[in-house]
């Protein structure tokens, strides 16, 4: 729904939601990206590390994401080295407020991060491992995923144990 509004209204925005949503980005971090942090032969952007920004770590990148990036190269109007336009995650956070006032929207933990923890259960769904998860999101430790993403559906727990547990 965000996605198609913003098509319409601010095709930027609307690549910045699909970004987000395809790579677990933290807003802020997205929009820091310079064009000679991304790799696409190697399939991954290099970002600042959110606590030790001395370190460095990686975004993931799929044929779909490197499509998403290919669009927002092409809409770019300017040759500044960033890959948004915007200075911070302000903007875009205050465009998506805007959005969810104009449709009555108040969900918690909705805004920019949403769009991270919506990646995340998209990859449980997808049966990834919770190792995997950790990785793909960059968290330091495993009890940060399963803390914050982790969507625990005990029906479905004891259905699969019940199954895979039988002797």
């Amino acid at each position: 729904m965000f996605v198609d509004y913003f098509e319409k209204e601010n095709q930027e925005m609307s690549l910045f939601i699909q970004f987000l949503w395809n790579t677990g980005a933290r807003g802020n971090e997205a929009v820091s990206i310079k064009m000679t942090d991304i790799d696409f032969k190697n399939n991954y952007i290099i970002v600042p590390n959110k606590i030790y920004k001395s370190q460095q770590e990686t975004i993931l990148l799929t044929d779909e994401t490197k499509q998403i990036i290919q669009k927002i190269i092409a809409l770019k109007s300017s040759n500044d080295d960033t890959l948004f336009s915007w200075k911070s995650a302000t903007t875009p956070f205050q465009f998506l407020q805007k959005l969810e006032n104009k449709l009555n929207i108040k969900i918690r933990g909705r805004g920019l991060h949403g769009f991270r923890r919506s990646f995340a259960d998209k990859l449980f769904k997808n049966e990834f491992a919770i190792d995997r998860v950790q990785e793909i999101m960059r968290h330091r430790t495993i009890n940060t995923t399963l803390e914050h993403y982790k969507t625990f559906n005990k029906e479905n727990v004891i259905k699969e144990m019940n199954e895979k547990l039988k002797k």
